[in-house]
């Protein structure tokens, strides 16, 4: 019924006391029907009649009301209670009118607290609204309010291992909600390509990371991240500022193309450097292991996928993040050369086993220091070197061969020490700030960050600025859309000092030439060793890098549950690098200087158009089929200049290239193209039968023309026995059995690799004058292969997931085994095919495998907790064929006995073998005092390897090499233990380990014939006085002159991170505008224990880093 705004008015502003009448009550089920159908259906079942300005009241909007016996009071109240208007009741009248701003902004507030099961507040759980995306987060003090909150709807509570809950709100405005640990995890949301599911209803080996719990160490990059964390995933060792490291799933499965695991960043493939990734602005990592996970990136995804997912906001109100590190990086496990003792001992034994078979050396030697040989030698110590008592130490000096200058420093007292001069203590800082937040149909996440590290090094600096914005909209009801942007700067300048010249480098040598600052070409007097800071003190150069990494994306509600999501994402690299090597430096000056200009773009873009439809039945059947469609191109150009001989000088360096007299120009254009179609369906039977089946179809123009698509299916069951009727254990909770089969492609090689390339260069020539002219050169050196196809893997995986009593035990077990066939491998070519190489599908690698997971909590107190992390992992690889070409095999009487694939020799390839197995000579110690004569006959002397002659035929030949150990691990663990003490306090630390490597150090053979010329690293040695077996005497002799290393056993333990944080009391800062507070302390590299290698670190080699950095985290 209509009124006028006078009758609206009157009727409200009484205040007359309205009881709603008892016996009126009614019992209404109303499904999505207008507002004007319910007011009608209250008037015809009442005495009551309703007064509304249609102005004000819009009475079609959409209702759904389910009562029982209720007043048309409390029905009024449960309808209005999300919409925008109120009512007044007078006299069976009842009167509707809009609310103001400020009541609106009131309506429906309803707030509570969330607590852990000791009763203690938690901050930073998400509380939303089911099926909206409206929605808060706790406050330090674990309450929190949230506005518009329909009463029949329902707020779903999750954290980060705690078990989500689901409360209904009824009439409530007050709710408590006491949260349990989720031991299983089961709710966690995983990244699967192209989508996100349950850990729950996986089939798939897929490992996360989640980076909240890795802060405490303060990682500086994504390697930080990965390192000790998920089983099967071999991240390097880097000691570089970059710090950037390789990366390796389940072991190398090619020969000679690309091992690396592919990158995904927020949805699409990333192909740039992760160095520009902020590992402040990840929220998670996902690890895609086994075939059927990684099948939906087709040929991008034999060696496996990354899938990394960004932050997003998620709080109701703006939180702003500081994040902050500043530490030092000191040596550790290093190998220093010899100092100025030990130098001239080590020179003094070095002759005496040089010339140990014509020069006796029992009572005294030549090479002794003549002031310390017994006083009745030294009339025959003075006449060996023809000189006399005054210029002995002189003479004693020049038969070490040491230079004069080493010998006039000696005679001073003068001596450097170059680890002053070559490295120090590395600065490193990194400070990050984050914005973000969410509206009801917006959410944002925007950050700046900046880094700064300086390695062990002098020179060896890096830079970086790093931001990201990610922003998501509510466009309509049916249409989402969003940018995920993130742009980097890079600075790899750094000119460092040359600190492959420490060993050579003795300690009287000079830094600076003769009565001048002018550095030293040769600070010992030899070519063998060049100063350490020349080039850096000569060199200018500026190398600088600008990322821009945009991905725009809406997602498209249609009918019937699908949802369409478009992504289009492009990559854009500026790289420049200028290079100006000054003629001023001793040996840059002989071509008047050389100054290089360097410039490139590379450009790519992605499309994905995806489909996705979810919906189960019954409640019992889930569906989920997802659809893509992927296209792709990728384009680099640059080009370059060189110049050199600059007149009149090259004071502007590169600044001015025109001034030199001897340009050359350079240029490179590079474009690949590839698209994709794939299909996957995940199926659940009762949330305990699971299925999962994929196909991806891939074409790339890396291949040849035969050959440009390939298809990869892939598919998986999954098996929750602890869902079964019949499976009662108290002590299994959760039991889960998966098999996964699939077939993987790889692509990375060289592009143009299926083409016959010309190669353009320059021929240097004279004419009849002798004066010097370049003829321009095109060389044919790559064979075109039309067939050229795709690496394919294949890969069986079987795992079980577990959980034991209630959580105090869990994890999982994986065993897998690959097959890699069609091995793409760069062919050498005889010559008298006029070509030198060629690419070809050939061969077949075989890899096997175990990955355990173990967590524990092993004590869980009100004010102690600890945790246990252990995780394993052992690879086995063969080589199965190579060339596929097979030769007849011949008994003695030169009858056919079988066939045989030939090894590649020259590879170190072996049928059979892994491809890391090592196959040398065995060493079976030294020559022992007593053994000349036997030594003899190999060319050799007491104090030299002894090899073994396996068929004892005199001779040393490939028959007597043995397969001697692995380069590769066989096995590696980490085992993480985290502490958590008074709420407040927390404390972990890290061991990790590999085991059953060897490892190759020549330096044991002592076989270096220009030692005399030089310094080395201090390493043990053999001698008459102490003979020992794993190392040579000085200045060995090989057996006949044969090629051949000494390998040692590289297994080790390293206490890899040990951090200490502490988070201040919620009580403390309710004073001020902080809402958390955390401070840390990490080490990183504490220790390590390597039981038989010596040589420095068993990873980085003769020195690695010990990084100290303390930390603080703070939101506001």
């Amino acid at each position: 019924m209509k009124i006028n705004v006078f009758l609206v008015l009157v009727l409200t502003l009484q205040t007359t006391a309205s009881v709603w009448s008892q016996t009126n009550n009614l019992s209404l089920d109303l499904k999505k029907n207008t507002l004007l159908e319910l007011l009608n259906t209250i008037e015809d079942n009442s005495d009551y009649r309703f007064f509304y300005n249609n102005d004000e009241v819009n009475v079609y909007e959409e209702v759904t009301v389910k009562v029982e016996d209720k007043s048309i009071g409390e029905i009024l109240n449960i309808v209005f209670k999300g919409l925008p208007y109120k009512f007044n009741e007078i006299n069976d009248n009842v009167i509707l009118i809009e609310r103001s701003d400020a009541e609106q902004s009131q309506q429906n507030v309803l707030s509570g607290k969330v607590v852990d099961e000791q009763g203690q507040p938690l901050p930073g759980v998400t509380v939303v609204i089911k099926g909206t995306t409206e929605g808060t987060v706790t406050n330090s003090e674990g309450t929190f309010t949230i506005s518009n909150v329909p009463e029949n709807s329902t707020l779903v509570f999750s954290f980060v291992g705690l078990k989500s809950q689901e409360v209904e709100v009824g009439a409530q405005t007050q709710i408590s909600v006491t949260m349990q640990s989720d031991v299983i995890g089961l709710e966690e949301v995983v990244a699967i390509g192209y989508g996100i599911s349950k850990k729950s209803d996986l089939t798939g080996a897929i490992t996360q990371v989640k980076t909240d719990e890795m802060k405490k160490f303060t990682p500086s990059n994504v390697s930080d991240l990965l390192r000790t964390t998920v089983p099967g995933l071999n991240v390097g060792y880097a000691t570089s500022a970059k710090g950037n490291s390789s990366f390796e799933i389940r072991g190398e499965t090619t020969l000679t193309a690309g091992a690396s695991p592919l990158i995904v960043l927020d949805g699409v493939i990333y192909n740039g450097d992760v160095s520009d990734i902020n590992p402040d602005d990840i929220d998670r990592m996902d690890v895609l292991k086994d075939a059927s996970s990684a099948a939906v990136y087709g040929s991008r995804a034999t060696n496996g996928v990354i899938v990394i997912t960004t932050k997003r906001g998620s709080s109701d109100k703006p939180a702003i993040t500081f994040n902050s590190s500043i530490g030092v990086a000191t040596a550790a496990n290093r190998v220093r050369p010899y100092d100025a003792e030990g130098f001239i001992q080590w020179r003094s034994d070095m002759f005496k086993s040089v010339f140990s078979a014509t020069v006796p050396s029992d009572l005294w030697s030549p090479f002794d220091d003549p002031r310390t040989i017994d006083s009745q030698y030294l009339d025959e110590w003075l006449a060996y070197h023809s000189t006399d008592e005054t210029n002995m130490v002189d003479a004693w000096l020049a038969g070490l061969r040491l230079t004069g200058t080493e010998i006039e420093n000696y005679k001073a007292g003068i001596t450097r020490d170059w680890e002053k001069d070559i490295f120090h203590n590395g600065l490193r800082q990194d400070y990050n700030i984050s914005l973000s937040g969410k509206k009801p149909s917006f959410t944002y996440y925007w950050s700046l960050g900046y880094m700064d590290n300086q390695a062990l090094t002098i020179g060896d600096e890096f830079s970086t600025i790093r931001s990201r914005v990610n922003l998501e909209g509510q466009a309509a009801k049916f249409l989402k859309v969003g940018l995920n942007a993130q742009f980097s700067y890079r600075d790899e300048s750094s000119v460092p000092a040359n600190a492959g010249q420490y060993q050579n480098l003795t300690p009287y040598s000079l830094y600076y030439a003769d009565n001048s600052e002018q550095l030293r070409l040769y600070p010992n007097d030899d070519i063998q060793a060049q100063h350490p800071l020349l080039n850096r003190k000569y060199r200018e150069r500026e190398q600088e890098y600008y990322t821009f990494f945009p991905k725009i994306y809406s997602i498209l509600e249609l009918p019937f549950g699908i949802t369409y999501t478009m992504n289009f994402t492009t990559r854009l690299v500026f790289y420049h690098n200028y290079v100006h090597d000054s003629s001023e430096h001793p040996s840059w000056g002989l071509f008047g200087g050389l100054a290089t200009r360097e410039h490139s773009l590379r450009r790519e873009w992605q499309i994905d158009n995806i489909i996705n439809w979810n919906r189960t039945f019954l409640n019992v059947h889930k569906f989920d089929i997802t659809l893509l469609a992927n296209a792709e191109k990728n384009r680099f150009n640059s080009d370059g200049m060189e110049n050199r001989y600059f007149s009149p000088n090259d004071v502007l360096g590169y600044h001015d290239m025109t001034t030199g007299t001897l340009p050359v120009l350079s240029t490179d254009d590079d474009v690949e193209t590839a698209d994709a179609l794939m299909g996957r369906i995940n199926y659940s039977y009762k949330n305990k039968y699971l299925f999962t089946f994929s196909v991806r179809r891939d074409g790339s123009s890396l291949f040849g023309y035969s050959n440009p698509r390939a298809t990869f299916p892939a598919a998986a069951l999954g098996w929750v026995v602890t869902e079964e009727d019949f499976f009662n254990s108290d002590a299994i909770n959760y039991l889960k059995v998966r098999a996964s089969w699939g077939t993987n492609g790889n692509r990375d090689i060289n592009n143009y690799a299926a083409l016959s390339r010309i190669l353009s260069g320059k021929y240097l020539n004279a004419d009849q004058n002798g004066v010097g002219y370049t003829i321009p050169t095109l060389v044919i050196n790559t064979m075109e292969n039309r067939n050229l196809k795709w690496e394919q893997t294949q890969a069986f995986n079987v795992g079980i997931d577990f959980n034991l009593y209630n959580g105090i035990l869990s994890g999982s077990v994986e065993a897998y085994d690959m097959s890699t066939t069609d091995v793409l491998v760069n062919r050498e070519l005889p010559t008298l095919t006029g070509y030198e190489r060629v690419y070809a599908n050939l061969g077949e690698v075989v890899n096997k495998g175990l990955e355990i997971t173990l967590n524990s909590v092993n004590i869980k107190r009100p004010n102690f907790e600890w945790h246990t992390n252990f995780i394993f992992s052992l690879n086995r690889n063969k080589i199965v064929s190579i060339t596929g070409e097979k030769f007849d095999v011949y008994d003695d009487n030169g009858n056919i006995i079988g066939q045989k694939e030939p090894d590649d020799i020259t590879n170190n390839w072996f049928i059979g073998e892994s491809k890391d197995v090592i196959w040398d000579y065995k060493i079976l110690g030294t020559w022992k005092i007593g053994e000349e004569e036997e030594a003899a006959k190999w060319s050799q002397a007491p104090g030299d390897f002894h090899l073994e002659d396996v068929n004892n035929d005199g001779l040393l030949t490939d028959e007597d090499k043995q397969y001697l150990g692995y380069r590769s691990p066989r096995f590696r663990w980490t085992m993480t233990n985290s502490f958590n003490i008074y709420k407040n306090f927390e404390a972990s630390f890290i061991m990790y380990s590999l085991w059953g490597q060897m490892s190759s150090f020549d330096q044991a053979k002592h076989d270096n014939h220009i030692e005399d010329r030089r310094n080395t690293w201090q390493v043990p040695y053999w001698t008459p006085e102490n003979p020992r077996n794993d190392y040579a005497r000085l200045r060995s002799a090989p057996a006949n002159g044969v090629s051949y290393s000494a390998w040692f056993d590289r297994s080790y333990i390293r206490l890899e991170n040990v951090a200490i944080s502490y988070r201040l009391p919620s009580a403390l800062l309710n004073r001020t505008f902080i809402e958390t507070c955390r401070f840390s302390l990490n080490v990183r590299n504490g220790g390590v224990w390597a039981p038989t290698w010596k040589f420095g670190d068993p990873e980085d080699g003769t020195r690695s880093q010990r990084i100290f950095s303390l930390g603080v985290n703070l939101t506001i």
